[in-house]
């Protein structure tokens, strides 16, 4: 499994305080090789001393105390993954870095407690998370199924009443037309029988009258043939209204018919629909707790993953500006304060515009949506130097190599030519230092006591001790 955070803590030199000491947020209980310690130490420290074994050991929640294997120092920090069996019981468990000297008899020291939470979790959690969503994936492809047929018979349905309607609508016209044309055809006929019963009363009146004119006689038979042929006219277009009376009945009897099947199919369609709506009620209750009992699932507290700072260590006496915070976090939170003051949500950095010249502590403080809080610090240590190199009984120890420390020990290689000491000077406080040249225990004798300015003008006495012998070459002292 891949790492999924990273624990950090500061001991002092002196091995007294830790930072942070408050629970640090170790992931969930029964994870793993999921989450590194980390515990920076000071040179000099005896967590560097090679005469001593380091190794971390912790007590769970439950009260089991456990150690790992002897540990190295590498770059100033000692890191371990931490196992199944330091976080199996959950809750709070206590981590310690020790170093234990060597030699029989010899001193165990404990830094202060480093504690670490650990989240409670359900057995068999990754099943249950799986049978929800596959009930989920399931429940809403049936009710999408149901709603999508509803919907498309409803549909059908409507398109089917409509052209009904409309066939009836046509059928209804086609019928008033026939009944206009079937009129029309009996009134020409009715007036045709009328103008054949003229004509025929003026033949008998021209043959009666023998000495009518032939034109007026020649009228009468035109008159007669056109009546004749206005009769046939009439009878055809009798046949023709009867025909068309016989069509518009047949369409009207199937629109009636096809009308009566589209009303059993809409109601059929209207009754599918109302059973999908049912279904679709009784199962919305069901799929809305699905889905809250699955973002319950998928849900994962705010955690700062990791703070730090632009300066970490700075030099006693100087002023310390601009300093820049940086942070990470799981996810976006709803509310982020630095030192209590609000800061943009999606903010990863902040430039502080203080002037530090004291230890100071920041802390952030993360916020998500359930109201769960995360909280980490970073800080500013102010140290003074210790001087090493080589020179003469008056060289300026301000022009010797400089490391910021808090304790008296180092370990340092130099090359002293002909006449030159090894020279190393460390504030008073720090007491009398050891030294240990090539396996050899000593070499180095007191100078004197000064007091002396750093750079960044702070003032302490200083005891300055110089090798026995010069000219001593290429050296490597280890200072204790």
């Amino acid at each position: 499994m891949a790492i999924k955070r990273t624990l950090t803590w500061n001991i002092s030199q002196d091995g007294l305080s830790i930072v942070p000491n408050m629970p640090q947020d170790g992931g969930v209980q029964g994870e793993h090789n999921a989450t590194i310690a980390v515990f920076h130490v000071a040179e000099g420290s005896a967590w560097t001393d090679p005469d001593y074994a380091v190794y971390i050991e912790c007590e769970d929640n439950a009260g089991n105390i456990d150690a790992t294997e002897q540990l190295t120092v590498k770059e100033g920090a000692v890191s371990y993954l931490l196992p199944l069996a330091w976080t199996q019981y959950g809750g709070i468990a206590t981590l310690r870095l020790v170093a234990e000297q060597l030699a029989v008899g010899g001193d165990i020291v404990r830094s202060p407690d480093a504690p670490v939470r650990f989240s409670a979790r359900q057995n068999a959690q990754d099943k249950v998370d799986g049978l929800m969503k596959g009930r989920l994936a399931q429940t809403e492809v049936r009710v999408k199924a149901a709603a999508d047929s509803a919907a498309a018979s409803a549909g059908s349905a409507a398109a089917s009443a409509q052209g009904a309607q409309n066939a009836a609508s046509a059928a209804q016209q086609a019928a008033n037309a026939a009944e206009v044309a079937k009129n029309t055809a009996e009134n020409a006929a009715t007036g045709a029988v009328q103008a054949a019963g003229r004509a025929e009363a003026a033949a008998g009146a021209a043959a009666q009258a023998a000495n009518a004119a032939e034109a007026a006689k020649n009228t009468a038979e035109n008159a007669a043939t056109g009546a004749v042929q206005a009769v046939g006219r009439a009878e055809a277009a009798a046949g023709a209204a009867a025909q068309v009376q016989q069509t518009v009945d047949t369409s009207a009897k199937a629109c009636a018919e096809y009308a009566e099947t589209c009303q059993s199919s809409a109601a059929s369609a209207e009754e599918s629909a109302e059973k999908a709506e049912r279904f679709s009620e009784i199962h919305k209750t069901d799929l809305e707790a699905i889905k809250k009992d699955i973002a319950d699932l998928k849900y994962v507290p705010i955690d700062i993953t990791h703070i730090a700072n632009s300066v970490g260590v700075a030099e006693m006496g100087s002023t310390v500006n601009g300093v820049i915070l940086s942070w990470t976090t799981n996810k976006i939170p709803v509310s982020l304060t630095v030192d209590g003051e609000s800061v943009d949500v999606n903010a990863e950095s902040i430039q502080l515009d203080t002037s530090i010249t004291a230890n100071k502590t920041f802390t952030v403080l993360a916020t998500d949506e359930r109201g769960a809080t995360d909280s980490a610090t970073t800080g500013i240590t102010f140290l003074n130097g210790v001087y090493y190199g080589v020179g003469t009984e008056d060289t300026d120890l301000l022009t010797l190599n400089k490391k910021l420390q808090s304790g008296k020990g180092l370990t340092f290689t130099v090359n002293a030519a002909d006449g030159q000491y090894i020279i190393y000077a460390l504030p008073t406080r720090y007491g009398t230092p050891g030294f240990n040249v090539g396996g050899f225990d000593g070499g180095f004798s007191k100078y004197g006591t000064f007091s002396v300015t750093n750079a960044s003008g702070y003032t302490e006495n200083y005891d300055v001790w110089v090798s026995d012998n010069t000219g001593l070459g290429s050296t490597t002292v280890k200072v204790s």
